[in-house]
Parts: structure tokens; sequence; C-alpha cells
């Protein structure tokens, strides 16, 4: 799962435009999504973002490697889809508190 969740915040990073912008979409902190993109970079033994003090551009490998993380993100919420009962139907415990009175 840790791959998973790598692989949509560097996707959020890329349409993003920044690890900042990435980071308000995720709601984590910029240093997280450099973490996580780092692990990815690691995981795959490639540099897949360029990064300097004023933007970040992706290699030509990240490039092609950002087109395939989109499709198989789209892939994974096929499936998350394919395995509702109805789809589109919310299902779930629901919990409200309030006062007694």
């Amino acid at each position: 799962m840790a791959e998973l969740t790598n692989l949509e915040t560097f996707v959020a990073a890329v349409k993003a435009g920044s690890f900042a912008g990435a980071a308000r979409l995720l709601g984590i902190s910029p240093a997280m999504v450099g973490r996580r993109i780092q692990a990815l970079e690691e995981d795959h033994g490639a540099r897949l973002i360029e990064r300097t003090t004023r933007a970040q551009r992706l290699t030509e490998l990240g490039e092609s490697f950002f087109a395939q993380a989109e499709t198989v993100l789209e892939a994974v919420a096929e499936l998350d889809d394919l395995t509702r009962t109805e789809p589109g139907k919310l299902s779930g415990r629901i919990r409200a508190t309030g006062p007694a009175t």
C-alpha cells in the first residue's frame, strides 16, 4: 500500500507543479511529499523529478513513469468501483452526536 500512496503523491506533485501544491491537495506537509517521492525514487533506483530551490521538472524517465502511474491509479479506481455492491450508493455506519436534551 505504501507504493500506491507514493504513486498518488508523485502524480499529485506533477499535476500541482510543486510539492507544496501537492501537499495542499493531499492534506499533508510538503516534507512528507518529498519523503514519499524520494522513497519512490529509491524503490525504482531512478531520479523521476529534478528539483531546484525554485522549480521542479520531470526527467525523461519521470515523464514515462508519470504516464504509467496515472494508468495504474485509474485501474485501481476502476477495481474499487467494480467491487462495490451498488456503484454510486453510499454505505457504512454513520455516527452522530448531540446533546441529550
